[in-house]
């Protein structure tokens, strides 16, 4: 939770229950125009935390441009990005002048509250399957978090329980005969 007189973010992580991937929510409530942007470590040079080049679809019609990881063989693909992001900063290097800033906004909330989302989405078969991943994460992430809450909520529920009961058995005091 981030909160200062005039605003208050609560950024909520999770990974969806069978899902290629993790969602951030930012929920924001603010009294004058407030914006997001995050900024990937320096660790991620271009040529692995390049712009895809093209826009996926949005489902709303929007496009977006995320941010796209991949390795040679075209194999193991990551996007990063949100459905409301604006390129603020692409780290880039020429012979003459170079920026080491991979960075997106995630777009001005005005005066009153607001949701805004980054989406990590993955695949071990390729790009296609990346791309369907992080459309599906970004289309359906309130879905998402409340099936992802209710089955971890049933988990605990179930084991839970015997846990705290294991745990109270681990804890007693051990009385009897002492083993060599």
């Amino acid at each position: 939770m981030y909160t200062s007189d005039t605003f208050s973010v609560r950024e909520t992580f999770f990974v969806p229950v069978d899902e290629p991937g993790a969602i951030i929510t930012f929920e924001v409530e603010t009294e004058f125009p407030l914006e997001i942007w995050k900024r990937l470590p320096s660790r991620f040079s271009t040529g692995v935390a390049r712009r895809t080049g093209r826009h996926l679809r949005q489902l709303g019609g929007g496009t977006q441009t995320p941010f796209f990881f991949g390795e040679e063989q075209k194999k193991f693909v990551a996007f990063l990005g949100s459905p409301t992001a604006a390129e603020r900063r692409r780290e880039y290097q020429t012979n003459y002048s170079s920026e080491s800033d991979n960075s997106f906004r995630l777009g001005v909330t005005e005066k009153g509250a607001d949701t805004k989302v980054i989406v990590l989405a993955a695949s071990v078969q390729g790009r296609a399957e990346a791309e369907a991943a992080y459309q599906h994460l970004t289309a359906q992430y309130p879905q998402l978090l409340r099936q992802s809450a209710g089955y971890y909520r049933d988990y605990l529920s179930k084991n839970g329980k015997r846990r705290a009961s294991r745990r109270r058995i681990c804890n007693e005091p051990t009385t009897g005969r002492a083993s060599a």
